[in-house]
């Protein structure tokens, strides 16, 4: 639940942030504001791929004593001996209810991306064209 709500709260944000200060106010072109953002996005992968790894012995800020003890805790919760699960043999241990209730679950996830994209492009466009509305104004509608 938690993650749906920052999401779109960042969705919100951005907008404001983007749509109102940067293109608005600070009047900053539209490609540079692109390259702005992917310019973060690409320093973000970096210092995730610096700072994160798939195991603890693999990252250098982890001593020894750190390390087997988060393998002995990881080791008591998961068995080595379980195999993957494929799509097929999960559906066939899916009760009916459980693969109705995904469909409605992917059903709900594709309508609240097109009523975000409804409430992304088609509005600020009906604000400028309709309402003569600019960039710094209708952030804040």
């Amino acid at each position: 639940m938690a993650d749906v709500l920052f999401g779109r709260l960042g969705g919100l944000t951005a907008y404001l942030v983007i749509g109102s200060l940067v293109l608005g106010e600070l009047a900053v072109p539209w490609r540079t504001a692109v390259w702005w953002l992917a310019g973060t996005g690409v320093a973000f992968g970096f210092l995730f791929a610096v700072l994160f790894r798939n195991s603890p012995r693999q990252h250098s800020a982890v001593n020894e004593a750190e390390c087997r003890l988060i393998e002995a805790e990881e080791g008591s919760e998961r068995s080595e001996t379980r195999s993957r699960l494929s799509f097929r043999d999960m559906f066939r241990r899916m009760s009916p209810r459980s693969i109705q209730n995904l469909g409605c679950l992917n059903l709900q996830t594709i309508l609240s991306a097109l009523a975000d994209n409804i409430y992304s492009a088609w509005i600020p466009l009906f604000l400028f064209e309709v309402h003569g509305l600019e960039f710094r104004q209708m952030g804040f509608y």
